[in-house]
């Protein structure tokens, strides 16, 4: 004899299901994007920098996403940057850092 269990209705949209270390944003499976896959893997672990371009909307984010997921540094946090909000006098700054005193404003060395 089974027991009836009690289940709640489940509503619209309450549902957040927590990705797992590995598992895909990205969709779809055509050649195309298993070779989007393929190279995100290769350079997932190369220790080099890599330059996404592509135009508002087209998934530069999801694609970084995913190299940061499958890279050895993915136990660490992911920050999206929207460099198109950084003010051209900051932007070499903000990426390569700045040494005390460089600038009003730098107290402190930065990497």
């Amino acid at each position: 004899m089974r027991k009836k269990m009690k289940t709640t209705p489940k509503r619209k949209g309450t549902s957040k299901k927590k990705r797992t270390a590995k598992e895909e944003l990205l969709v779809g499976a055509s050649a195309y994007m298993e070779g989007i896959r393929d190279k995100i893997k290769k350079v997932a672990n190369a220790g080099v920098s890599v330059l996404i371009l592509g135009e508002t909307g087209t998934g530069k984010e999801l694609i970084a996403k995913s190299s940061h997921q499958h890279s050895n540094r993915s136990s660490k946090a992911f920050v999206a940057v929207n460099w198109a909000a950084i003010p051209k006098v900051l932007f070499e700054s903000e990426i390569f850092g700045y040494k005390k005193g460089s600038f009003t404003g730098a107290v402190k060395d930065t990497d």
